[in-house]
């Protein structure tokens, strides 16, 4: 039986779980939930989706120290505020060893905190954080059709799709796609206030974000109510892709068209954690690829906070 522990059962946590018992890999599942009500969700939940274990279990973890001490795959699925402290008392005081993680973004809410988590798994592998699309066909697809090697200026706008809580999808994306670093940001044209998130006690922000890359890229982010659906529009030199994202399109030069789907996470987890124990290696992003990411991404928005409320902060409630 190959064991993984989820940590943290809100939407993403759900869908983690979703995914790993429609998956014909028979998996021993402990659950743990801050809140102590796993068996509620799980009954809910299995009652909604009918599920059929078959020879999977699921096991309802009431404490941190119940987890077993060798387990395959760790993931941690909380909201960001305390994730670091959860992977912290995992490793330090419960001493748990997991062949692999993987951690939901955004994956953390300081420089500090991420500096802590780059500490925590120093000089270990197989940490993997939860940035996807490169675990999509559809996305595989799309990125054999663009240009390798080249300067690349892509815009990704939409409806209201959470810059600082999302960014960090696209980041990745567009790394992955130009093999390029993410060097600096401008964060000028961002909204003047921040909004209170749907998520309780978090925040979030419209506007416009860029992204400088290392060799010599962009990546303009915007987000408003003001736009509708949500495209990705790619230019190099005198060609143009766009990326229709709600409609599932994909579209290029030479009347280039391809459709498909980003596919959702209760669809994936199950392949990836299969691979993960056949392969040793997955299509996610290595953690430490994904902390780079995050530091230029907090910095922006710490530093765009702190002009915009004349404070000092060195964190922020994102998730």
């Amino acid at each position: 039986m190959i064991k993984v522990v989820i940590i943290g059962l809100g939407s993403i946590g759900k869908r983690h779980l979703e995914s790993l018992v429609l998956n014909e890999t028979n998996f021993e599942i402990y659950i743990y939930d801050k809140n102590n009500n796993q068996n509620e969700l799980f009954n809910k939940f299995y009652k909604e989706k009918k599920f059929k274990l078959n020879k999977t279990s699921i096991v309802p973890i009431f404490k941190l120290s119940k987890i077993p001490k060798i387990i395959d795959l760790v993931i941690i699925s909380t909201p960001a505020d305390v994730r670091i402290k959860i992977i912290e008392k995992l490793m330090k005081i419960y001493k748990i060893k997991s062949n692999f993680w993987i951690i939901e973004k955004i994956l953390a809410q300081s420089l500090f905190q991420l500096n802590k988590l780059e500490r925590l798994f120093e000089n270990k592998k197989n940490i993997w954080v939860n940035t996807a699309r490169k675990e999509m066909p559809w996305h595989v697809k799309i990125k054999n059709h663009l240009p390798r090697n080249a300067k690349i200026e892509a815009i990704v706008e939409g409806y209201d799709w959470g810059i600082s809580c999302n960014s960090i999808h696209f980041i990745d994306l567009f790394s992955w796609w130009t093999n390029e670093e993410v060097i600096s940001s401008n964060y000028s044209n961002l909204n003047k206030f921040w909004e209170k998130s749907r998520r309780e006690g978090f925040y979030e922000v419209s506007g416009e974000l860029s992204f400088n890359f290392s060799k010599k890229s962009k990546l303009i982010l915007r987000s408003s109510k003001k736009l509708k659906g949500l495209k990705i529009i790619i230019n190099v030199d005198f060609q143009k892709w766009v990326i229709d994202i709600k409609k599932g399109e994909f579209f290029g030069p030479d009347n280039l068209k391809i459709k498909g789907r980003e596919l959702l996470l209760s669809e994936m987890t199950g392949n990836i954690v299969s691979k993960l124990i056949s392969n040793q290696t997955c299509d996610l992003t290595p953690l430490a690829n994904s902390l780079n990411q995050h530091k230029v991404l907090l910095c922006s928005l710490i530093k765009h906070w702190n002009e915009i409320h004349n404070t000092n902060r060195r964190k922020i409630s994102i998730t």
